[in-house]
């Protein structure tokens, strides 16, 4: 019993390697509609050294904000994050 529950421990282990290969061609559109509804990360835009100064400003008036207690670890990041975006399209 232990050498047929090893042997199929080994079968199981292999099986995505060898699935990918012999997959049905259902399978594999599947596989590929799903891929495409996945949206793909954005591209990050090259940043001027004016903003990333802006950026690193509004991170460490966050980073003070923080220590002082004026706003949450949590509100900081969120806050830095919308402003970065902003910085970044520009305005």
């Amino acid at each position: 019993m232990a050498a047929a529950t090893l042997a199929g421990s080994a079968a199981v282990g292999s099986f995505p390697a060898s699935a990918a290969k012999a997959a049905s061609p259902a399978i594999q559109s599947n596989a590929i509609r799903t891929m495409a509804a996945v949206p793909l990360l954005p591209q990050r835009k090259t940043l001027s050294s004016e903003q990333r100064e802006r950026i690193e400003g509004v991170r460490h008036d966050m980073e003070i904000a923080v220590s002082l207690g004026s706003v949450t670890r949590e509100q900081a990041d969120r806050f830095t994050s919308q402003v970065e975006q902003r910085i970044v399209d520009g305005l």
